[in-house]
């Protein structure tokens, strides 16, 4: 998936299929549509310059995220909808990450 540009609600539906070794950077105030990109995060634990110029901020890193919404799920008692996951992700990312 590479340097795609997409909205973070497409990203969170789309977990499962993208490389956890790559940080979501996503664009404020996070929303269900917010635009993120998945890159890796540079040695320097800066924000990349493509996320910089597309006023983008450090979310999560996709595996911490996927560990994270899997866990979640497993303590619910039916599977959550992309839009609840994507609200949990984001209140994780600026509350407890």
């Amino acid at each position: 998936m590479g340097k795609t540009v997409m909205r973070l609600i497409d990203y969170i539906a789309k977990l499962e299929d993208l490389d956890e070794e790559k940080t979501l950077y996503v664009a404020e105030p996070w929303t269900k549509d917010s635009l993120a990109t998945a890159l890796h995060e540079p040695d320097d634990c800066k924000i990349p310059e493509e996320a910089k110029l597309a006023s983008q901020s450090y979310f999560l890193e996709l595996f911490i995220l996927r560990e994270f919404l899997t866990d979640w799920e497993q303590t619910l008692s039916s599977p959550p909808t992309k839009e609840e996951k994507c609200l949990r992700a984001i209140d994780y990312a600026k509350y407890d990450a």
